[in-house]
């Protein structure tokens, strides 16, 4: 059995290497709900 301990470290310097991941993840939501809407737009222009 690992134990966890040795995880935590790797995962704070991973956060502290990049910073800006909140950025990265409110692109990516931003793109779900674009894509989301152009294809309810479609879907009722279509129908």
């Amino acid at each position: 059995v690992k134990d966890s301990t040795k995880l935590v470290p790797f995962v704070a310097l991973k956060v502290l290497r990049f910073p800006f991941i909140n950025l990265v993840w409110l692109g990516t939501i931003l793109m779900i709900v674009g894509f989301v809407m152009s294809m309810s737009r479609r879907v009722r222009l279509l129908s």
